[in-house]
């Protein structure tokens, strides 16, 4: 289906005409936008700490949400884990959202110290070489 060219004129009249009489609106959008954004760029602390609030509430919804479906599907395979699932998101949304800059901090500090391989999912990916007690020895990695 094809839009004829009136119609595509028509409608582009009135998109000027909206932005010519709300040009106020979009103009204290945009300074804000990039008060903002300013803000962000000079202060990443105040940046990182809304990023973890975010991921705080983001966390505990999606537990709440997941926790909810696994209740609605129990004849499901794999409830368990979704249950367990669904907890850890509940337990460190309310973590984050609780104290904040701890989870701001954390990874930072695990960076600074260099722990940038040691992740507890990559370690344990490797508990099935030889040579590895599973996940006891975190920092004897192969390289």
């Amino acid at each position: 289906m094809s839009m004829n060219k009136p119609d595509i004129e028509q409608i582009g009249r009135a998109v000027a005409t909206s932005l010519h009489e709300h040009w106020v609106l979009f103009l204290v959008e945009g300074i804000i936008l990039v008060i903002l954004g300013l803000a962000a760029i000079v202060i990443p602390p105040m940046a990182t700490l809304a990023v973890e609030i975010l991921f705080g509430w983001l966390f505990l919804i999606s537990g709440i949400a997941g926790l909810i479906t696994t209740f609605w599907t129990r004849q499901a395979p794999g409830f368990w884990w979704s249950l367990v699932s669904a907890f850890l998101g509940i337990v460190v949304g309310a973590m984050l959202l609780l104290w904040p800059l701890s989870g701001v901090l954390s990874p930072s500090i695990a960076w600074a110290r260099g722990d940038r391989g040691g992740q507890i999912g990559v370690v344990c990916e490797n508990r099935l070489k030889p040579g590895l007690q599973g996940c006891s020895q975190l920092g004897n990695r192969p390289q």
